[in-house]
């Protein structure tokens, strides 16, 4: 027998039908927000303001070899918890992997002068706002031919990770010393050994920072 729904029980399906679209729609919107690049440009809503105010530059001086291409990237970063991160991965109205904050990368122009070189970044280059933006790190890349090393973090932020300071990771005056070569294991890198200062943790009065690049290929 051909039983039909009475207008209420339509009008009540109806609108638990639009009641469960506008709800995965919402997910949908909640899904892409953190979806994407990390990686913030000039042209993206989320990029911070300058901070005019600034006065704070630090300088990285000192040798590298001169068979080898050095670049340098000054890294800023967002506060997961201000909720300014994204995820590679959202499935079935979750997101799966750790969230990873939004990232400014800023080229840091590098003056060399035979075997000396010298480059300079600010710390305080962008305003907080609402994401909480502040400096994370200094990356250096080395290339050597046909060999390039991964970016290599030689000045970090004080932070979770570098609250307990070492022989190789400190704010001490110590010059860096960045043998560069290739390894059986690990492929071309400059990581020195563990009792050898790789990287600086950039300090209230940090002003300055030495490094030494070495080309450590064995003939």
């Amino acid at each position: 027998m051909d039983v039909s729904k009475s207008p209420k029980s339509a009008s009540a399906s109806g609108l638990l039908l639009c009641m469960g679209l506008a709800a995965a729609a919402l997910g949908i919107v909640a899904g892409c927000k953190h979806l994407g690049n990390r990686v913030v440009s000039p042209r993206d809503s989320r990029y911070p303001a300058r901070n005019l105010a600034s006065k704070r530059t630090v300088t990285i001086t000192g040798t590298v070899a001169p068979t080898l291409a050095l670049t340098l990237t000054a890294n800023y970063e967002t506060s997961v918890a201000a909720d300014c991160w994204v995820s590679a991965i959202y499935s079935a109205g979750e997101f799966e992997g750790s969230p990873q904050p939004l990232r400014i990368e800023v080229p840091m122009p590098v003056t060399r002068t035979a075997n000396r070189f010298t480059a300079s970044f600010v710390p305080d280059a962008f305003l907080p706002g609402k994401c909480d933006w502040h400096f994370q790190s200094v990356a250096m890349q080395i290339t050597k031919g046909t060999l390039t090393t991964g970016p290599t973090s030689i000045v970090q932020a004080l932070g979770l990770y570098t609250r307990t300071e070492d022989k190789a990771v400190n704010s001490s005056d110590a010059p860096l010393i960045l043998p560069c070569r290739l390894h059986r294991d690990i492929g071309y890198s400059c990581l020195p050994r563990f009792d050898v200062k790789s990287s600086q943790i950039l300090i209230d009065t940090t002003i300055s920072i030495s490094a030494t690049v070495l080309d450590d290929e064995r003939p």
